[in-house]
């Protein structure tokens, strides 16, 4: 009697269905999760330069090694980007551009409009004083602004608070 080895077309039509379901599956979670990863990373970029000016500003380091202690972050009027600037000109020492994602909203604790580009958040020298500067005036008297960024491919929203006294958290 002889025994049967292999696999039945049958067996094989099965376990490559099943791999090509898995494949589209895992595609698709992919996509998502690269798109929540822009989103992320925009956050992450944003909070970064944010306590690149505000170090900067309490360390003393001079802007350009000539002079101007002053550091800030200004946020562009198109919301797909901020600058790193210093001195009393404010000069652009680092640009970060946004992929796929835009600041939709900048808002103060105590004003009622939301977008208020652009937008700009200084630090003052040795102990680092938040001063937000917007074109709302409300934005200057407020204790907490929020900024959100939203992905313009899936809508996904996310914001973080920025406080006078220059914590930032992201929710």
């Amino acid at each position: 009697m002889r025994t049967a080895r292999g696999f039945t077309l049958v067996e094989l039509l099965i376990v490559i269905s099943i791999i090509g379901i898995l494949g589209v599956l895992t595609f698709a979670n992919f996509k998502d999760f690269s798109q929540a990863q822009i989103l992320s990373k925009a956050i992450t970029d944003t909070q970064t330069i944010l306590r690149q000016a505000q170090s900067n500003a309490t360390s003393s380091t001079l802007c350009n090694n000539t002079g101007g202690l002053n550091w800030g972050v200004n946020f562009n009027s198109s919301g797909t980007g901020v600058d790193l600037i210093c001195g009393p000109a404010d000069s652009v020492q680092k640009t970060i551009n946004f992929t796929n994602v835009k600041v939709v909203s900048i808002k103060g604790s105590s004003c009622i409009s939301k977008l208020n580009l652009p937008f700009k958040i200084s630090y003052s020298p040795l102990y680092g004083k938040v001063t937000f500067t917007g074109s709302d005036n409300c934005i200057a008297l407020s204790p907490t602004i929020t900024l959100s960024i939203t992905n313009n491919k899936t809508g996904e929203q996310k914001s973080f608070n920025i406080t006078q006294g220059g914590a930032t958290d992201a929710q």
